[in-house]
């Protein structure tokens, strides 16, 4: 039994160094612990999330457009924003996947059940501060009576908390913000224990609720305004506090309709189920009119790329994938068998960028949906490295077969529950959290070659999906939604998030525009040669003639 693991554990390496050697050492120490009856959690991936995935850059943000927030049209906008509060309160109430909070420790933050569904809603100056917040208590819990007088004085307080903390690095802001909030209320409660308590509780529900940010966008309110896709600037719209959600709400000029934004921090919640979240919400509120994405002169467009602070730039681009889908039928009308099994977008798209020379050692991290288990919805971690196959590949066509054949095997072995990685994050729940800041400190090489250096996560029924960064895939993170939403020239398009610094958004773009201006060569059987090797030996050998 325990050889048997112990080769498993070896997949997770592509190459061998003493590092790796001493990591796999640890981890065949743990299986002989765990085997002996000591406990291991199932749910490694939230343990993961709980301390390596927890900064401000770490949050994702999925979109729910043109909603119908309304049945008559707001007469001001004050009007507008207390009937989208309230219904956000209804909705959110209903849903026990919303009502999380962060408990922040020193090593890690865990997920905490709330019980109250509060929002606040932050105004902002032109500089980025909050200006105030005005609070929208949930009507079920009123907040203790002798505490009503000191509540704006309270809040008051936070945001000059905030406004001084939040240019502080992102990993310890929030830790210092709940650490001045605390020093306050000793200063304020005196040696009353009951005030202190209520000031603690107080304060605590309302660095936990729901911040919106509110803002009314000029255009025309058919769907139809470019503006309404740029992403929002992610240093102003920021939770101060350490609730789960943070949405930012733009109402067309009319106020007939609004686009939401929601911030989700990956502590508390994934993306697909939030999605499903997202797909619920539109049903039961319904929308104004069908969401049309502007025109796609061009197979990829000019993105949008937006400073979110931390060093951690997003850009956003729409992509026609209509070829992509056309070359995925016709692999799987003439290479299904050799694939065994059906050629995947993901799986062609993570092939096509893979061939520039900045990501053709790269490994690559694939969240995978699992499911529900033991009550509760889990991620597995699908790793490879699509430059080993064209290595060992006498063509690029070849190359694809055996990687996509991989790409398939290891998503079944992972949504089976036994994938080489759910073995890895299992082990590691047995750890205290102080261990995983050693090994990273120690073995950094090692847990990036376990978890990979760059990533991708698709959600299929995504209007836009905005992209986490975490402390592993520093070469960029890459996030697609939906990829036939129709666009205003009568074609479709799908949104492509990359998060990362300037420079690796550059050589993932470069990447991006070279493989879709001709798809067909990386699935090429004539060629022996990387496409981006030949296009890079052709601009040398024009070079030399030029000279």
């Amino acid at each position: 039994m325990i050889p048997k693991k112990s080769a498993g554990l070896s997949k997770l390496f592509d190459f061998w160094s003493v590092q790796n050697i001493i990591v796999i050492f640890i981890l065949k120490i743990l299986q002989f612990f765990r085997n002996i009856g000591a406990k291991a959690e199932s749910a490694g991936w939230r343990k993961v999330t709980e301390i390596f995935v927890r900064n401000e850059y770490s949050k994702f943000i999925l979109t729910a457009f043109r909603l119908k927030y309304t049945g008559f049209r707001p007469k001001s906008e004050e009007q507008a924003k207390a009937v989208l509060f309230q219904r956000l309160k209804e909705f959110i109430r209903e849903k026990p996947q919303l009502n999380w909070a962060v408990r922040i420790g020193n090593y890690s933050f865990k997920r905490r059940r709330i019980h109250v569904c509060d929002i606040m809603e932050a105004e902002m100056d032109s500089s980025g501060n909050i200006r105030k917040i005005i609070p929208h208590f949930d009507e079920r819990i009123p907040v203790t009576h002798f505490l009503q007088p000191q509540i704006n004085f309270i809040l008051r307080h936070i945001t000059v908390v905030y406004n001084t903390m939040r240019y502080q690095p992102s990993e310890v802001r929030i830790k210092r913000i709940e650490k001045a909030l605390k020093i306050w209320i000793s200063a304020h409660s005196g040696y009353n224990i009951l005030i202190r308590r209520h000031l603690h509780r107080l304060v605590d529900r309302i660095m936990s609720s729901v911040f919106v940010f509110c803002d009314v966008k000029p255009g025309r309110a058919d769907g139809k305004t470019p503006s309404r896709f740029h992403i929002p600037d992610l240093r102003r719209v920021r939770h101060p506090g350490w609730g789960m959600l943070c949405i930012a709400a733009r109402f067309s000029e009319d106020l007939d309709e609004v686009d939401l934004w929601w911030q989700f921090s990956h502590v508390t919640a994934d993306g697909a189920p939030m999605q499903e979240i997202m797909n619920q919400l539109k049903a039961e509120w319904g929308t104004v009119g069908e969401l049309t994405y502007p025109p796609q002169n061009h197979t990829i467009s000019i993105p949008n790329i937006v400073y979110c602070g931390d060093n951690v730039f997003r850009a956003r681009a729409f992509i026609d994938f209509s070829m992509l889908q056309n070359l995925r039928n016709e692999l799987n009308q003439k290479w299904e068998k050799e694939m065994q099994g059906k050629a995947t977008l993901a799986g062609i798209f993570l092939w096509g960028i893979s061939a520039h020379p900045f990501l053709r050692d790269k490994k690559i991290l694939v969240p995978v949906d699992m499911g529900v288990r033991d009550g509760e919805r889990e991620l597995g971690l699908l790793v490879i490295r699509p430059g080993k196959f064209r290595k060992n590949s006498p063509d690029e066509l070849s190359g694809f077969l055996e990687f996509h054949k991989e790409f398939s095997r290891k998503m079944n072995d992972i949504r089976e529950g036994h994938g080489v990685s759910e073995e890895f994050l299992q082990l590691c729940t047995m750890l205290h959290p102080f261990f995983y800041h050693a090994a990273k400190l120690l073995a950094p090489s090692s847990l990036s070659e376990i978890l990979g250096t760059v990533g991708f996560s698709m959600i299929r029924d995504a209007e836009m999906f905005v992209s986490p960064f975490t402390d592993f895939q520093v070469n960029g993170f890459l996030t697609l939604g939906n990829v036939s939403i129709p666009t205003l020239d009568g074609k479709k398009a799908g949104s492509l998030c990359i998060c990362g610094d300037k420079k690796r958004i550059r050589r993932h773009l470069e990447a991006l525009r070279f493989f879709l201006a001709e798809p067909q060569r990386f699935f090429s059987k004539s060629s022996s040669t990387n496409p981006w090797t030949a296009q890079l030996t052709e601009l040398s050998q024009g070079e030399t003639k030029q000279k």
